[in-house]
C-alpha cells in the first residue's frame, strides 16, 4: 500500500530548496559524483531529460523524521504544503541517504540528510 506523505516546505529554506532542486530539476551531472554508477542509470531510465526533481529531509529536532522517512518507499505520494495548503505533489521514484550530496545541493547545516 502507497504512503501519503505531508512535506511542509513554507519557511525560506525550504521555499529556496523547491525552486532550486524541484522547480529546476538537478542535473544527472550534479548527481554523479554522489551516487554509484547503478543509481546513475537507474535514475537515467527514469529520467531520460537527465533532469532529476530532488528533494531531501533533514532527521528533526531529536530525529523526529527518520522514522517517518524510513517508511517512504518508491511509488509513495508526497504532498508539499506551505501556509495551511498543499502547493504541489510528487511521487517517491527513489530514495538514498546521502549527506555529501545533500551538502552539495542545499549546503544543509543540520547534519545529515536524506535524498
Amino acid at each position: 500500500m502507497s504512503l501519503v506523505a505531508l512535506q511542509p516546505a513554507g519557511d525560506v529554506d525550504a521555499n529556496q530548496h523547491y525552486e532550486d532542486t524541484i522547480v529546476n530539476p538537478v542535473s544527472i551531472e550534479k548527481i554523479r559524483p554522489y551516487v554509484s554508477e547503478q543509481i546513475v542509470q537507474h535514475l537515467n531510465e527514469l529520467y531520460p531529460s537527465k533532469r532529476i526533481p530532488t528533494w531531501g529531509v533533514t532527521p528533526g529536532n531529536k530525529g523526529v523524521n527518520i522514522g517517518k522517512w524510513e517508511r517512504l518507499q518508491s511509488g509513495d505520494l508526497t504532498l508539499f504544503a506551505r501556509k495551511g495548503r498543499v502547493y504541489a505533489s510528487g511521487v517517491v521514484s527513489l530514495k538514498i541517504r546521502n549527506s555529501a550530496l545533500s551538502q552539495a545541493l542545499w549546503g544543509n547545516k543540520q547534519g545529515t540528510t536524506d535524498t
